[in-house]
């Protein structure tokens, strides 16, 4: 595949950087650095409408959640879900038909953890074979608040123990938290998204798509075992995302965009025990083509994981085609991890019989297959030293 990218800026290699960086390491210092603004309805004469909390965890409300959606569609009225109440779902639900829905989460959205009723019952996206809790979509979806959605992932973790997601004879699937398909101006702001089973975020044909003043976390309390492939963001033909004030605390990749996305800007973003920020990987699938162009990445903090900037493709006979374009990594901080840079072009796939050039110079790699497959790489202003930071690492925030 063809890799053009711009390495710009990394670590501490300006003069206007401070002598001392300061991370936030925990949930309330992030606020603290980045308060949540005040987050208003679009129409301050609408009406508010909400729903009975849950009684217990095995009280599902999903009926009454999908009806208050149903009252607040086309701009009806605001769907309030109240702070220190908690609202369980316990059936798929498909909330595709949307045009104009606001709903304010202050309180927890939780999904139960009958695992083999969700395996059965839940919805498929052939891709990587992903299983859902629900689906939206449709037209100016907004969902905002001081509130969490709560996937409850400990028991599918446990479960998951020593099984590969690529792996093509695993058949334990894991729902993905928040799932969108064929959305238009969606957006998500100030809520918490936990511990999902498996990727955290993932959007499917879809456009205008903002992600602000997150906080995603999957954290595991079981010492042994990982919250594997919890990806904060993943997605396959999306255009025009962007995403601003997260802080990340996972046991994958922190911003993945998949086959087909454009035009995407990502702006201050905390990252622990992540994977990368990470084009791809893309070319999995034989005979599709799979770009990814236009992205732009700056102001980001990585600690304690395996790579900070990396783009990855699929290499073989079964692998397909395209290219990654024009993507920028400017501003990038690195604290305990393997790489700072990262590119490789035989992803997972590695036939044998395929030359390779890899060009490593730590901490950036470069590993491509075949002679012509990383051309047009600039590595420009790239600047590579060491800044003190205000604490000591840790392997996970407290």
């Amino acid at each position: 595949m063809r890799l053009v990218i711009f390495f710009a800026v990394f670590a501490t290699a300006s003069t206007l950087v401070p002598s001392v960086v300061v991370v936030p390491r925990s949930i309330s210092e992030f606020r603290q650095k980045h308060p949540l603004p005040k987050m208003e309805t679009d129409d301050p004469g609408q009406k508010a409408i909400t729903i009975r909390p849950s009684a217990h965890d095995g009280d599902d409300i999903s009926d009454l959640f999908l009806q208050a959606v149903r009252d607040a569609n086309h701009g009806a009225s605001l769907l309030h879900l109240p702070a220190n109440q908690t609202f369980i779902i316990g059936k798929p639900l498909d909330l595709t038909f949307l045009n104009n829905l606001t709903i304010r989460l202050d309180g927890e959205i939780k999904f139960t953890n009958d695992t083999a009723f969700w395996q059965a019952r839940g919805f498929r996206h052939p891709f990587q074979n992903s299983l859902m809790f629900w689906k939206w979509g449709g037209t100016k979806i907004r969902i905002f608040g001081s509130g969490s959605i709560n996937g409850n992932g400990q028991r599918w973790w446990n479960e998951f123990s020593g099984r590969e997601i690529l792996d093509p004879t695993n058949t334990y699937l894991r729902p993905i938290l928040f799932y969108a398909e064929n959305a238009t101006g969606i957006s998500v702001e100030g809520i918490h998204l936990r511990d999902s089973p498996c990727w955290t975020t993932f959007f499917v044909s879809s456009r205008d798509i903002l992600l602000r003043d997150i906080i995603c976390t999957a954290e595991s309390l079981v010492a042994k075992v990982e919250p594997k492939n919890t990806d904060f963001f993943d997605s396959l033909n999306v255009e025009r995302v962007r995403v601003e004030r997260v802080w990340v605390n996972i046991g994958d990749d922190c911003f993945s965009p998949k086959s087909n996305a454009t035009d995407l800007f990502v702006n201050t973003m905390y990252c622990n025990g992540t994977h990368g920020q990470s084009m791809g990987s893309i070319g999995q699938y034989a005979g599709e083509k799979s770009f990814i162009q236009n992205v732009h990445i700056e102001n980001v903090w990585m600690l304690n994981g395996q790579h900070s900037a990396r783009l990855k493709t699929w290499a073989g006979e079964t692998a397909g085609y395209g290219f990654v374009d024009n993507v920028t990594f400017k501003n990038f901080w690195n604290g305990n991890n393997e790489y700072a840079a990262f590119l490789d072009s035989c992803y997972f796939n590695v036939s044998s019989l395929l030359s390779s050039v890899t060009r490593l110079f730590s901490p950036l790699s470069f590993n491509c297959v075949g002679t012509d497959t990383c051309t047009n790489w600039t590595d420009q202003r790239v600047n590579l030293r060491s800044l003190p930071l205000a604490r000591q690492h840790h392997q996970h925030y407290v």
